[in-house]
């Protein structure tokens, strides 16, 4: 199934309109947008230490692959494009859960898993 969206926006290098067309994921054309395009366009932010965010931590005992997930949807929303989950030194049991629930979230969800 192939999923297409787009996104308009000014680059901002040049302030010009731009339309980009997103399909499966991968941006297929850059095209001029709106003449009265509002909105900027900027690259995701990449978070290279996260913990945690809004009440979501990943360090404590019980992570499971919803609380991955929600807290990816979270970041993405503040424009973090991608995310390098990090948990603080614990005991084995505890460190193979998390890393496990991390594992079950990106195969449950592709925007983890990107």
């Amino acid at each position: 199934m192939m999923r297409s969206h787009s996104i308009t926006g000014r680059d901002p290098a040049t302030g010009a309109s731009r339309k980009i067309t997103i399909e499966n994921g991968r941006i297929q054309a850059i095209t001029p947008g709106l003449t009265d395009e509002m909105a900027w366009l900027s690259p995701g932010f990449i978070d290279l230490q996260m913990n945690g965010y809004l009440g979501y931590d990943l360090n404590v005992d019980a992570v499971d692959p919803d609380v991955v997930i929600s807290l990816t949807h979270k970041l993405i929303a503040t424009g973090i494009s991608t995310v390098l989950p990090t948990i603080v030194t614990a005991t084995e049991e505890k460190l193979t859960k998390t890393i496990c629930a991390i594992a079950e979230a990106r195969h449950l969800s592709s925007l983890v898993a990107h």
